[in-house]
């Protein structure tokens, strides 16, 4: 595919393509722009834009370029793909919906789509329209291991219990040393009344544990190890990893001088949380 407008537009875009290829996403970015301005109505262009500002970490605005690329030519696969990506992202969930959606019915059924169909469906609370999206997913690519421990999670929150943990068996089975599953096997089983190998679970999530380094994100389930028999040091290694994971690539807010309280010394603390609600968090709180 190439573009055919003006000669600066197409300057503009070549540069932008050269520095795409080096990953140099936010100058490629600022080329494909200039593209875009010169020639707004090639969608090309608008694509480039949009896939250079999600690498460069610019969601909002490759969100904005996806569209201006949709609004031109409406069933483009790598301007759907791109606007599920970043929505999905920003944590637009129906919006990502939509674009995967359209994606399939243009035709196009890529296995990292469909898990981040399955996955934006699965944060609407719709685990029943996930699971269908992800087991098309999993025909497509059987030994796909995100997509049975997503597929896990369409079961558990439909309350298919047994169906969840013969999903993440299979997942120990591609993975053996998946941390992740295992954690959330053993938490299933025991919803299940299922004591067998319990011993033997314990004693491989404490050696994994115990061999993690204390500086390497590791997601761990951590609250699926609070209800088992794991020493509390431990406890605190999966918490401290999954710490580590959830927070990789987020810079830290600057810090802010504590304002002066004459006469006071009460301590006020500031409590952030998404369980403020009919939830066990803001009820013990």
């Amino acid at each position: 595919m190439q573009a055919h407008s003006s000669p600066s537009a197409q300057r503009d875009w070549k540069r932008g393509m050269a520095l795409a290829r080096q990953a140099r996403w936010p100058l490629a970015a600022q080329a494909f722009s200039r593209a875009t301005r010169a020639a707004p109505q090639d969608s090309l262009y608008w694509v480039n834009l949009a896939n250079a500002q999600r690498r460069a970490g610019d969601l909002p605005q490759a969100v904005e370029s996806a569209q201006r690329c949709l609004a031109l030519q409406a069933r483009d696969p790598l301007a759907l793909r791109l606007l599920g990506d970043a929505s999905l992202q920003l944590h637009r969930y129906a919006d990502a919906v939509a674009a995967f959606t359209a994606l399939e019915a243009a035709g196009h059924s890529e296995t990292d789509a469909l898990l981040q169909h399955g996955s934006a469906l699965l944060a609407l609370g719709r685990p029943a329209e996930a699971a269908a999206v992800l087991l098309r997913a999993l025909a497509l690519e059987p030994a796909l291991v995100r997509g049975h421990a997503l597929l896990a999670d369409a079961c558990r929150d439909q309350g298919l219990k047994r169906e969840a943990v013969e999903c993440m068996k299979t997942v120990l089975a591609l993975e053996p040393g998946n941390l992740e599953a295992l954690s959330h096997l053993s938490f299933e089983k025991r919803h299940l009344l299922d004591w067998t190998e319990l011993d033997a679970d314990v004693a491989t999530l404490c050696a994994q544990l115990r061999a993690q380094p204390a500086d390497r994100p590791c997601v761990a389930a951590s609250f699926s190890l609070l209800s088992l028999p794991v020493p509390p040091a431990l406890q605190l290694v999966a918490a401290r990893g999954e710490a580590l994971a959830s927070t990789r690539g987020v810079q830290a807010l600057p810090a802010v001088a504590p304002a002066s309280r004459k006469g006071s010394h009460r301590i006020r603390l500031g409590l952030v949380s998404h369980d403020f609600r009919e939830h066990p968090v803001s009820q013990l709180l």
